[in-house]
């Protein structure tokens, strides 16, 4: 599969994912402990991919052990601070579905503390915090898809583990907006229409990405190796500023929420150990990376061009 159908795929499964979440409240009555559960597996193959994957596979792309590991290390602070901003300026994650649906549901956001009228308006910034999240982990997909040594490897090793990651935390996304839309006041007719404008956006990301890789091509590899890095510092906030402070409120469960939290990890950690080994291995030739939307045969041609000279 090229790499454009790859990321394609796996935009549209997101995005049924998210609209899936999106819908959620309004359909099933979740309990308190069944989300925690998810949440705290969700945590633990984040932050497994951010540091399993992506922060790896960074290091690979920049061609160097020490000059990449330092360059990738800055990038992920620079996604994890990015992230730690966006949700402290814009009321960060709060996965709180409709209490008026149920009152046996996740209050993670911790959203009964804030005033009645206060949470008309609460949903527009927690939509804002997630939208640009959402790009980000477009920006994510993209870059994992785009990965050289990835696309030579068929594509999707890479790529799998990120979209795991995304698709499993978008429906919380999701959900936590439509349930504060509603809580709000909200119409349903405006609840759908922001429910599929924010599905949207993880493509759009993508596409952003996609499009600049193509543009500029000759620095590719450093454009997605940064991008690699950002994306594994912007996991790691998710995971570690957002979704595990709020399973800290639940002593009595402690034991499945860890358990729950270790199982994502190894999960995550299972993912990296099924690519070949030489996708963590950097290449000080790797110029030839695979933007999406390249066809599969001018890479198969340049492949063939340079063992032609490495023959002489």
């Amino acid at each position: 599969m090229t790499p454009f159908l790859t990321l394609a795929l796996y935009c549209v499964l997101v995005g049924g994912a998210s609209l899936f979440g999106g819908v959620l409240p309004s359909k099933l009555r979740l309990s308190h402990r069944s989300m925690n559960l998810v949440m705290a597996l969700v945590a633990g193959v984040i932050l497994g991919i951010g540091l399993f994957h992506l922060l790896p596979h960074a290091v690979a792309t920049s061609g160097s052990v020490a000059g990449g590991l330092d360059r990738a290390l800055w990038w992920m602070m620079i996604g994890l601070l990015a992230m730690f901003l966006v949700t402290r300026t814009l009321h960060g994650h709060q996965h709180v579905p409709d209490p008026a649906k149920s009152h046996e549901v996740v209050d993670a956001g911790h959203a009964n503390h804030h005033h009645p009228e206060r949470q008309r308006h609460n949903w527009i910034g927690i939509a804002l915090g997630m939208s640009i999240h959402s790009i980000f982990d477009g920006i994510a997909l993209a870059a994992s898809v785009s990965d050289e040594h990835a696309a030579e490897a068929g594509g999707l090793l890479l790529g799998l583990g990120t979209f795991v990651a995304v698709f499993m935390h978008k429906p919380l996304d999701a959900m936590s907006i439509t349930s504060l839309l509603a809580r709000g006041g909200g119409s349903e007719a405006l609840s759908r229409v922001v429910n599929i404008g924010f599905a949207l956006l993880v493509p759009i990301g993508a596409a952003v990405f996609s499009v600049g890789v193509t543009q500029f091509s000759h620095r590719a590899d450093m454009i997605i190796s940064a991008a690699l890095a950002f994306s594994a510092g912007v996991f790691m906030c998710i995971a570690l500023g957002d979704l595990l402070p709020e399973l800290h409120f639940h002593p009595r469960d402690r034991l499945r929420l860890s358990t729950a939290l270790v199982f994502g990890v190894l999960l995550a950690h299972l993912m990296g150990s099924l690519e070949p080994k030489h996708l963590h291995t950097p290449h000080s030739d790797a110029h030839h990376v695979a933007p999406v939307g390249a066809s599969d045969d001018g890479h198969s041609d340049d492949a063939n061009h340079d063992g032609h000279d490495h023959d002489h």
